[in-house]
């Protein structure tokens, strides 16, 4: 069944919808360290590989589907697509101002026939590209999306706080006649914003949103289900003096029984917090500090694609000429 089908549903639900109350006040200035062997069976590492077609800069989104990592590289402006080996198989790179061609590649999405979905943050536009780097087809939107996924042909948008202006929230439309049609309703700005916020839960089309204001996680499911988790962290960055000690989301994760959110302070060299909540045991705890003590290895930098019970991570190579390693967390079951 289609989300448009749904759409009625889903807003008399918004009103009533489940909500669980999971943690008051959660300080993050409390302390702790983190020992992977408590969330992690295995790590998988996966050098990606090298050569004069694909030399990435950095990792800076990362999508998984039907066994391709398709890796955005911000430095180029392209995305790479590696098997679950790390050979690489092809790369989309089409930056220019012509016909097909993107600008400011904000934030993509790959959609269940495997074509890639380019947000344009400059031309406010979205480019769809097949995944051996055709071009497929080109929209405009009205506003600055921020992030975004496609289910069914149908477009999820998230647009926050951009300028006073702008819609805030969550928005299914329609590019056929141009419609929104508002599903989450954020209001307030907070200029420390994270980068991503919609995050794939799995195979069955189930994705989560996470609240740029108050760090909230809002489910939707296949059938349309509306359901949120309220978290109440502080002190937050949009809520406290810039001079102050605060924390905005950097990365957020989720996948099995682990919820994961990594704060970076606002003043520089106060590092990180990270709050990991077991839903299973339905229980959390502020860190600031991970040990592998798994075998020891550096860790690296989350990215938003975490499902199928893992997180993945990305470091760089001790070989500067070599591309990033991903790092495939195996989650435990409890």
């Amino acid at each position: 069944m289609k989300y448009n089908n749904l759409l009625f549903i889903i807003l008399l639900l918004i009103s009533s919808c489940s909500k669980r109350n999971n943690g008051d006040n959660i300080d993050l200035n409390d302390k702790g360290k983190l020992f992977f062997s408590q969330i992690v069976d295995s790590i998988t590492y996966i050098q990606l590989e090298t050569n004069e077609q694909c030399l990435l800069g950095e990792i800076s989104d990362l999508h998984f589907q039907n066994n391709i990592y398709y890796v955005y590289d911000r430095q180029t402006n392209s995305i790479y697509l590696f098997n679950e080996k790390g050979s690489f198989l092809n790369k989309i790179s089409k930056y220019g101002r012509g016909p097909g061609e993107y600008v400011n590649l904000n934030s993509f999405f790959i959609d269940r026939d495997d074509n890639i979905h380019i947000n344009d943050l400059t031309f406010k536009k979205v480019f769809v590209y097949d995944n051996k780097g055709a071009f497929l087809n080109e929209f405009w939107l009205d506003d600055y999306v921020r992030d975004f996924c496609v289910i069914n042909n149908e477009y999820f948008l998230y647009m926050p706080d951009y300028n006073i202006d702008s819609k805030q929230g969550l928005y299914l439309y329609n590019k056929e006649d141009n419609q929104y049609e508002e599903l989450l309703k954020i209001e307030g700005k907070n200029k420390f914003s994270v980068q991503w916020f919609i995050t794939s839960l799995g195979e069955n089309d189930n994705f989560s949103v996470v609240n740029n204001l108050n760090n909230d996680v809002h489910y939707f499911n296949q059938n349309g289900v509306f359901e949120t988790r309220e978290f109440h962290f502080s002190p937050l960055a949009h809520e406290m003096d810039e001079n102050e000690n605060a924390y905005s989301l950097a990365f957020y994760n989720e996948s099995g029984n682990f919820m994961m959110w990594t704060f970076a302070s606002i003043i520089p060299g106060n590092g990180v917090k990270i709050y990991l909540y077991n839903k299973k045991k339905v229980r959390g705890k502020v860190y600031d500090s991970i040990n592998n003590d798994i075998d020891n290895r550096e860790l690296g930098i989350p990215t938003r694609f975490s499902n199928n019970n893992r997180f993945i991570f990305w470091s760089n190579n001790n070989d500067e000429e070599s591309n990033p390693i991903l790092q495939i967390l195996h989650l435990k079951q409890s």
